[in-house]
């Protein structure tokens, strides 16, 4: 494997795309029951499938974080933390450097806000108050091996709370 398709996967899915979407311009005796439209493309959409993975890993774990922010004393804490462990690291598994650009932070917040309140509604419970249209976390703050569900709920709870109408 190239040391490009290792280091940032994503960027290689589309290099190559670009590459074969190119070919036939260098190379125009090529038979032409080579199907290299569809052949980029479907190379192009591995990496697209890696970037929708990384959305809805986010997506799952800031909605772990908001249920258990609306809900401290929840008996599914426990099962939301070791959920959460697992979504972030499937995150860290799909996510590649050239990704951040097109990580859209505030749009899979406010996905995440709507999935949590269904859910805390099935059980009687809200979303605090005080919470942001925009996301208060930044991409970085779930990209690190040593990622703490305990310590980012206490920030967002203190955000919610620093925030909440008086």
């Amino acid at each position: 494997m190239s040391a490009a398709y290792e280091a940032d996967f994503f960027a290689w899915t589309q290099q190559q795309a670009s590459l074969i979407r190119k070919i036939r311009l260098f190379c125009p005796r090529l038979p032409t029951d080579i199907d290299l439209d569809n052949i980029a493309e479907e190379i192009a959409d591995l990496g697209k499938s890696h970037l929708d993975a990384v959305h809805s890993q986010l997506r799952n774990i800031l909605v772990h974080l908001l249920k258990a922010a609306a809900d401290p004393g929840s008996r599914s804490l426990d099962h939301w933390r070791t959920e959460t462990d697992g979504f972030q690291s499937e995150l860290l598994v799909k996510y590649s450097p050239s990704m951040a650009r097109k990580v859209e932070m505030d749009r899979t917040w406010r996905l995440a806000k709507r999935n949590a309140a269904s859910a805390l509604r099935e059980h009687g419970r809200e979303l605090p108050q005080g919470l942001p249209d925009g996301c208060p976390f930044e991409l970085e703050a779930f990209l690190g091996e040593d990622f703490d569900f305990d310590v980012t709920l206490v920030n967002l709870v203190t955000f919610a709370t620093a925030h909440a109408p008086r």
